[in-house]
């Protein structure tokens, strides 16, 4: 962080043609205050404890590999955008926080745990066509009563 707290953004910066670094530029601009002590839900601070992450802000993200698209967990919600010039786009808001989110490859589906159970969500080509948050699909059912999963 630029003021030595642990509130952390995600910036780039281009590499010109002579080798130089351009100017640093802010990549993603979190809704309201992003991730503070006083907004993070009881769940979302006790895995933070258990992964010993202090940070506050964007503390995680994850490129898709072959796609230009950025997954931003933020306050038990999931962003997308892309590219670094896109506008971020809520992916998931619910009840309860979605945690251990993952990306395909190419970045068009989205797997993540909410309350014990696997949910899934297939994503536009481009997120800017999104109107509203895709419906997730619920691909397991009883696995958190039944033990087979960890919140």
């Amino acid at each position: 962080a630029a003021d030595d707290s642990l509130t952390r953004q995600l910036y780039a910066r281009a590499i010109e043609s002579d080798g130089s670094l351009g100017e640093p530029v802010e990549v993603v601009k979190p809704p309201g205050e992003g991730e503070t002590e006083e907004n993070l839900t009881l769940e979302e601070k006790l895995r933070r404890e258990r992964a010993r992450e202090r940070g506050l802000g964007i503390t995680r993200y994850a490129w898709s590999e072959t796609g230009n698209r950025l997954l931003i967990p933020i306050r038990g919600a999931l962003y997308g955008q892309d590219g670094i010039d896109g506008s971020l786009v809520p992916l998931f808001e619910g009840d309860q926080p979605a945690i251990d989110a993952r990306m395909s490859r190419d970045g068009r589906r989205l797997a993540f745990v909410q309350g014990g159970e696997i949910f899934a969500i297939d994503l536009p080509e481009t997120l800017a066509d999104l109107a509203e948050p895709p419906a997730p699909k619920q691909l397991t059912s009883g696995a958190a009563e039944q033990g087979k999963t960890q919140d």
